[in-house]
């Protein structure tokens, strides 16, 4: 006989920041509900969930939309403070070889998500995937 089990939740939430894929939005709603995600802020122009079975979100999501809490914000800056200010560790994601291109300063103090120590609450912040000049 198999045991119900209680949903894990970590101390974790995710901020979108712009997105502009909303195949990427669904696709952080259904990790972050495979991750135990507290809450998924999707801020500024990143898509937002309708509910429509059809819609981009919904399909990458696989109906997580519906199970993952989430919330928009006009301002990423503003969560990140919010966040900040209840003692999260604001960590954002990226790719060393990614920022390397785009920046003057490497990324030498990067650390690996896999190395990472999540003992406080994390914030993890996910980009446009795309570079402002």
């Amino acid at each position: 006989k198999l045991e119900s089990t209680r949903k894990l939740e970590l101390p974790l939430v995710a901020v979108a920041d712009n997105l502009r894929s909303a195949f990427n939005v669904g696709s952080i709603l259904r990790t972050a509900e495979c991750l135990g995600v507290r809450k998924v802020y999707l801020c500024g122009y990143t898509s937002l969930p309708t509910g429509d079975p059809t819609s981009p979100i919904t399909r990458a999501s696989l109906g997580t939309e519906f199970s993952v809490e989430w919330e928009w914000r006009r301002n990423t800056t503003d969560v990140m403070l919010q966040l900040s200010r209840m003692g999260y560790q604001i960590v954002a994601l990226e790719t060393k070889e990614a920022w390397n291109e785009v920046n003057s300063t490497p990324a030498r103090e990067s650390v690996s998500i896999f190395e990472y120590d999540f003992v406080d609450p994390v914030a993890l912040i996910l980009g446009t995937g795309g570079y402002m000049q």
